[in-house]
């Protein structure tokens, strides 16, 4: 399944952090959207891995 991600975080580290995550995950459409294409068990891994890095 295809999703899009995007995000709009002002924090650098954390932006950094998120930007990483999704590389490993899909490919870069736009300076802040990505499209991955998952199954459900790794989009709940980078689910969980998003929740991780924008925690405060």
């Amino acid at each position: 399944m295809h999703w899009v991600v995007a995000y709009d975080i002002r924090d650098d580290r954390r932006r950094r952090r998120v930007e990483k995550i999704l590389r490993a995950y899909g490919f870069r459409v736009q300076y802040s959207v990505f499209e991955c294409g998952l199954g459900a068990a790794h989009l709940a891994r980078l689910r969980a891995a998003l929740a991780r890095a924008i925690k405060p």
